[in-house]
């Protein structure tokens, strides 16, 4: 265990009857701690530790306050991850302990979202430390059809200590597989460890129109993509006969060849965007986390069977994935307020049932219709592709938007929150409503608050 900043890192070793702690930043030092405790030295010096499960007990509840941080695979004596693969995930959970070391809790880590595009560089470096300031952990950084993901979080990183950044996500057929795991070790390198990948297939419109590449089997090569990026954060040369990824070129004059840029000492998580149950099947498999949209809690029953059906392919369950999801939050000062928030949303939810993607492949709009939106979703979308927008956005529901968002008054958007909660979400993308950046600073503070409050109101004995 190191000290970073006020914080402290530790590794699992399910095994050996130790405990995760992520990141605890420490207000006073807590009872029975000493640095001789600590081993092997090895491990200590790159970051990474062991605290002894008697230690661990003696920790008071009141001097642990919990920030997620880097996260750390477990590995057994050969080295290896419990899965079997180099960098397989742990949870990703934060884990607050009673001093009786018999239960644990888990709470939601939080996250912002950002594009290059969304503001002026100077805003955005401010939204971030100032995020960072409130106590969020994470903050993801989408491409889509505007500016990349990489350069903002290479540039954002130097302005935080604590935040761990993401990419949300890289489209698997605007990069080689080679070229994303070059890009994602130099972002692990550049942020010191504090970079995960988020990978998504995108659709036809993207992919074909904009990359000119063929969106043809986007799961296999989602698939091979992460067996390319696991070769080289392990050093090996790549060396692939996929259906999609093939390396060397057969026939070619090119050899095949291992990076030069070394793997750092922190694991990198994969995370997969998926919509689909054959690609939530694929996250459970093969990720070590879940980017979600479109996300009805209520409904979730179906994305949750599929992931796990995937993480029971690798030997793992659903604790084993760290499962993120997003939504707008905001909060309405009476119900008029609120009726106008709704009606304001319509036509960005219209344009996902309608709009993002073609008439025959639309994955946000087979997602709703799989959570329990089916007959709206068929409706707006055929008005949408009718040219009829208005009338699109006119015909979904109230319940529909609330429902897919986190917006209401404060009690209403604490009751959605723990309703995430309870279905097993541990990872919660924030969009804060605003139309200043202090409006959206202050709603993201009030948001925080109340997770902070849902963590406190948990259980002694756990949720």
């Amino acid at each position: 265990m190191v000290a970073q900043g006020g914080q402290t890192t530790a590794v699992h070793v399910p095994d050996e009857g130790e405990v995760v702690v992520e990141h605890l930043e420490l207000d006073d030092q807590p009872t029975g701690f000493q640095l001789h405790d600590l081993e092997p030295q090895e491990a200590v010096d790159a970051g990474i530790g062991t605290v002894a499960q008697e230690v661990v007990n003696e920790l008071r509840v009141e001097d642990l306050k919990v920030g997620c941080g880097h996260r750390a695979a477990s590995k057994n004596a050969a080295g290896n991850s419990p899965s079997g693969g180099r960098g397989a995930a742990p949870s990703g959970r934060c884990v607050r302990y009673a001093p009786s070391g018999d239960q644990d809790m888990t709470v939601m880590r939080t996250a912002i979202q950002l594009t290059a595009e969304s503001g002026a560089w100077p805003d955005l470096v401010t939204y971030v430390t100032e995020a960072e300031r409130l106590g969020v952990d994470h903050c993801w950084v989408a491409e889509a059809w505007g500016g990349d993901a990489a350069t903002p979080i290479a540039g954002l990183a130097q302005h935080t200590d604590r935040m761990t950044f993401g990419s949300g996500v890289f489209q698997v057929g605007a990069r080689s597989a080679a070229n994303t795991a070059m890009t994602a070790l130099t972002l692990q390198r550049i942020t010191d460890g504090r970079f995960s990948l988020g990978l998504g297939a995108s659709g036809p419109q993207v992919i074909e129109g904009l990359h000119g590449v063929p969106f043809g089997r986007p799961l296999t090569r989602m698939r091979e993509t992460i067996e390319v990026v696991r070769m080289a954060e392990a050093g090996e040369k790549l060396i692939l006969d996929g259906a999609q990824v093939r390396l060397p070129l057969p026939g070619g004059e090119g050899k095949a060849l291992r990076l030069s840029l070394l793997p750092g000492d922190i694991p990198l998580a994969v995370y997969i965007a998926s919509l689909s149950p054959r690609m939530l099947a694929l996250t459970g498999e093969v990720a070590d986390g879940w980017l979600g949209t479109s996300f009805v809690p209520e409904g979730a029953q179906s994305s949750m069977d599929a992931l796990a059906e995937g993480a029971a392919r690798s030997g793992r369950t659903l604790a084993d994935l760290d499962l993120c999801q997003g939504a707008e939050v905001a909060f309405a000062r009476d119900d008029d307020d609120l009726a106008e928030m709704v009606a304001a949303r319509k036509p960005g939810l219209a344009f996902s049932l309608g709009g993002m993607g073609s008439a025959d492949t639309n994955f946000y709009n087979t997602a709703y219709a799989r959570q329990g939106f089916a007959k709206e979703a068929a409706e707006s979308q055929a008005l949408w592709l009718a040219g009829r927008r208005d009338a699109a956005a006119a015909s979904i529901p109230d319940a529909m938007v609330l429902a897919t968002t986190l917006i209401g008054n404060e009690s209403q958007v604490a009751d959605r929150l723990a309703l995430w909660h309870d279905v097993g979400i541990s990872h919660i993308r924030l969009y804060p409503a605003g139309d200043t950046l202090d409006e959206r600073l202050a709603t993201l503070g009030r948001a925080l608050d109340l997770i902070r409050g849902l963590e406190a109101s948990q259980p002694a004995d756990g949720p």
